[in-house]
């Protein structure tokens, strides 16, 4: 949202603050003093009843306690995960969210720390409550840094279960030894092949003789990639040559070889990703999928036009975004619930 805005509004600052016990950690290290002292003034006395976790005080008018003057926080950079992660739904908000194809996976990175660092917090508060232990906060730290920390190739997924509880996963892709081979198909949607080919400064026409295969995928119903033995775009250093820009598919599947049921697999599928970007994907997936029945799998120029500005024209639509966002709820990490602010007086 416009920052000007934000500073007018600020309503989300007087909701519950769910606090982990990384976030005191950083939150140390902005201020420039012992953990300790940020646990014992600025965290409360009670459990949040949404999340089971710590949660920061308050001010007397109800609002964070690190709100300053001019509706700023104090401790922007490292303030809770919960408040960067937070997706504001006032109208133009979600605009902003929706044009800027920000919170890729340097935003699945957040969540899937925010998801280690909020079990460990429970874990901490079932030892020692909602008080200050500093055996168990260093311990905690440690086990947090060591989960949370990306190293080599490692993917990181999160999502809702079925029950509502919210997980996440990791793997190293660097450590397989058959990377790229698994997969039976690569699926592609027209929007992947616009910014695919775009990449490559190859005509689409080319693109779709030399790239793309002859029958379409059995998993989506749309197009696909070649695949001799690997992705086509695989090569023989098993490094993806697209990688900026590869499709969304391969950033939101998780690994074929991990023991997972099929739900989970398209609750982690769909949980991927930043809302904008699952949201234009669904899209480009059932116009691609209309594309396949109008043409197969061949190039037909005018067809590929008009349908991916359909593609565009729907993924700027805010009221079909807003009822998607609604949707797929059910299968996204959330770090905190939505709760009413409250009146300030």
């Amino acid at each position: 949202m416009n920052k000007s805005r934000c500073l007018e509004c600020a309503n989300c600052c007087g909701y519950e603050i769910p606090t982990t016990l990384h976030d005191v950690h950083r939150l140390a290290a902005q201020l420039g003093v012992a953990p300790e002292r940020v646990f014992c003034e600025y965290i409360g006395d009670t459990i949040s009843a949404s999340t089971a976790l710590l949660k920061l005080r308050k001010t007397p008018l109800g609002t964070c306690v690190f709100l300053s003057q001019g509706n700023r926080c104090s401790v922007h950079g490292a303030h809770p995960r919960v408040c960067s992660l937070y997706f504001c739904k006032q109208p133009e908000a979600v605009r902003s969210h929706r044009s800027s194809r920000c919170h890729g996976s340097s935003r699945a990175l957040e969540h899937y720390e925010h998801s280690i660092a909020a079990e460990v917090t429970r874990v901490y508060i079932a030892t020692v409550g909602a008080q200050w232990n500093e055996d168990q906060f260093h311990r905690a730290i440690k086990k947090i840094r060591e989960a949370a920390v990306p190293e080599g190739d490692r993917k990181v997924r999160v999502a809702r279960n079925c029950d509502g509880s919210q997980f996440g996963l990791s793997y190293d892709c660097s450590q397989c030894d058959d990377r790229g081979t698994h997969a039976d198909e690569t699926p592609v949607t027209l929007l992947d092949i616009d910014r695919i080919s775009s990449f490559l400064k190859m005509p689409v026409r080319q693109f779709f003789e030399d790239k793309i295969e002859r029958s379409h995928s059995r998993a989506t119903g749309t197009l696909m990639f070649k695949r001799p033995r690997h992705c086509i775009f695989f090569d023989a250093q098993e490094h993806c040559t697209i990688l900026p820009v590869q499709p969304m598919h391969c950033r939101f599947t998780c690994c074929p070889k991990m023991d997972l049921s099929e739900d989970l697999r398209s609750r982690l599928y769909l949980g991927s990703g930043s809302l904008v970007e699952q949201y234009e994907h669904q899209v480009a997936l059932s116009i691609t999928r209309n594309y396949v029945e109008r043409c197969q799998t061949t190039y037909n120029q005018q067809a590929y036009d008009e349908l991916l500005g359909e593609c565009r024209r729907l993924s700027t639509d805010d009221a079909a975004f807003q009822v998607f966002q609604a949707d797929i709820a059910p299968y996204r990490y959330r770090t905190a619930p939505a709760m009413r602010a409250p009146q300030r007086t």
